[in-house]
């Protein structure tokens, strides 16, 4: 990926969301005055100023991101047993990904090397190299520890979102910001279609 550091904005909903399928820049939002005609677009940073290459990806009326949001979540609404079960399965996988016997093998060979160092040090034996496999472990720890954050935040991101899609009984007839800021991770624009991705590994492709 590309370094995206281009000092936008962070306000609008819509903001370090949007991607170019082509060249995977993010898009900007500009006002746009075509003949008089006013409007907000969102175009891709390459051709708003110098770029390494050269792409052609198309400018896109904020309305019609709106617009494309409102299907992605009527797709997954009108579409709910298919949606629901992608989720048990992405629900089954997060789990998969961070097996717990992983948390107790650290903490029996942690125990095992603090033993081990106790025995060292009362025996004045050198132990510099238990010591080096301890602060290892720990780390190991320390990492597992933030993997199991993550995977706790994956998991309820998709029981939220299945708790969303069981609950709502009705389409969106509008764009509603707060869901969107609540679900949306990604926004991807291809030459024919964008592709909506949710924080819960689903993503949804909409025709355009």
């Amino acid at each position: 990926m590309k370094n995206r550091n281009y000092g936008l904005s962070s306000n609008h909903v819509f903001s370090q969301m949007i991607v170019c399928g082509e060249c995977s820049e993010l898009f900007r939002r500009v006002h746009w005055n075509n003949h008089g005609c006013r409007s907000i677009v969102w175009r891709c940073v390459s051709r708003l100023q110098p770029a390494d290459v050269i792409c052609h990806a198309r400018t896109v009326n904020e309305e019609v991101l709106k617009n494309v949001v409102v299907q992605a979540f009527n797709e997954m609404l009108g579409s709910r047993s298919t949606y629901r079960k992608r989720l048990r399965d992405n629900l089954a996988a997060v789990i998969r990904g961070y097996a717990d016997d992983e948390a107790l093998e650290i903490d029996k060979r942690l125990a095992e090397l603090q033993q081990e160092l106790i025995n060292h040090a009362s025996s004045r034996e050198d132990y510099n190299d238990i010591a080096d496999e301890i602060f290892r472990i720990r780390e190991m720890k320390q990492k597992n520890f933030t993997d199991t954050a993550v995977r706790d935040e994956q998991v309820k991101r998709i029981n939220e979102l299945n708790d969303f899609i069981s609950q709502q009984d009705t389409e969106l007839t509008e764009f509603d910001e707060s869901l969107a800021r609540r679900w949306l991770k990604e926004i991807t624009i291809w030459s024919d279609r964008i592709t909506v991705e949710l924080k819960s590994w689903m993503s949804i492709e909409i025709k355009i």
